[in-house]
């Protein structure tokens, strides 16, 4: 927005999810702001209710303003539109969309005006006599221009409140990830915890993930850098978790990220990653630039499983991919899901037995 010509007086910032209002609290906001268009996020089908709630209350409060929701739960714009007061959908990615839709409330506000809105990439909409339009999905920014987040906006959706604030950091050593590793507890150590993402998208097609966008990309290393910068003489962070869906996936900005990491003094983790991506030697590498552990995306100790969820390897891969970790002292929590269609009684003990055998490993 702002990168387009939308200032800081141009919009205002609700954090709901820190701030818990009340539906009369929330149609007071509304009433009182006034906003011609409103863009709600809704990252997972557990946000259907809330986004219901919302826009019927912003519905009630501003009669004429465009509602606008983006997210992965648009995968079922269909529904939404049909059960809820949202007006568009933005499906995938949708940084070029809500500038496109910014840009179309200025000129026809909330009319739909069916072939201008088809000029614009990434929406689902209905049409006057009912019918779903979807005009594909979002153009993407280049990797080089994704943010990473500015607190600035976030303090700003706390309103009366930025004491919460406090709810994005937590101490390094609260986290079970940074207690096995011996370097945490150094003295000099800085001693807050911050996320970040290092790449948005995936390279694999697990079926039981949904997704929202498409490739895989990874932001600018003087970015992620001047990121880090600022968190350390900011907020007194020592400690990252990298929250990626497919962490080491570029491998050569993964070994960049990890030197940035061991400049700043950072000790890290990175919770979403393949163990297709990672041999020995990266681990290692990894290790000695201040990493305590990867978290895999398991899932299953059963073949069948694994096949059905077309991961692509195998489950000695993982075993070995654990082990290399084990043998280098860092730390790996198993991510693991049962009831995947297919599964059966035996095939969950095959999961069960895996696990056993992984905590017995050392």
């Amino acid at each position: 927005m702002e990168k387009h010509g939308y200032t800081r007086d141009d919009w205002d910032y609700y954090d709901v999810d820190s701030l818990l209002p009340s539906d009369e609290q929330l149609a007071e906001y509304f009433r009182t702001y006034k906003p011609e268009v409103v863009g709600l996020s809704a990252v997972v089908s557990t946000c259907y209710a809330q986004v219901k709630r919302i826009a019927r209350i912003v519905r009630a409060s501003c009669p004429d303003a465009m509602i606008v929701l983006g997210g992965s739960l648009t995968a079922s714009s269909n529904l939404i539109l049909r059960k809820t007061d949202v007006d568009v959908c933005v499906v995938g990615d949708g940084e070029i969309a809500w500038v496109g839709m910014l840009d179309y409330v200025k000129v026809h506000g909330r009319k739909k005006v069916v072939d201008a809105l088809r000029g614009i990439k990434g929406l689902a909409f209905l049409g006057e006599g009912g019918e779903l339009h979807f005009t594909g999905y979002g153009l993407q920014i280049p990797g080089d221009e994704m943010p990473f987040p500015d607190y600035d906006i976030l303090l700003a959706g706390l309103k009366n409140h930025p004491e919460e604030l406090r709810n994005y950091f937590r101490l390094g050593l609260g986290s079970t990830h940074f207690q096995t590793d011996k370097r945490s507890w150094e003295k000099h150590r800085r001693p807050m915890l911050a996320q970040i993402w290092s790449s948005k998208g995936c390279v694999a097609r697990c079926t039981f993930c949904q997704r929202s966008t498409k490739g895989y990309r990874v932001p600018g290393i003087q970015e992620l850098d001047e990121h880090l910068e600022m968190l350390i003489k900011r907020f007194d962070v020592g400690f990252i978790h990298i929250i990626d869906e497919n962490f080491s996936s570029d491998k050569e900005y993964a070994y960049e990220l990890a030197r940035s990491m061991k400049k700043y003094d950072m000790m890290w983790m990175a919770s979403g990653i393949r163990v297709s991506s990672v041999e020995r030697e990266d681990i290692k590498f990894y290790k000695e630039h201040n990493c305590v552990g990867l978290k895999f995306g398991v899932e299953t100790g059963s073949q069948k499983i694994m096949d059905l969820m077309e991961k692509k390897f195998t489950v000695e891969r993982v075993f070995q991919t654990l082990k290399h970790l084990a043998d280098l002292e860092m730390y790996s929590p198993l991510a693991v899901m049962v009831g995947m269609p297919g599964e059966t009684n035996g095939t969950a003990a095959e999961t069960g037995r895996f696990v056993g055998r992984v905590s017995h490993m050392a």
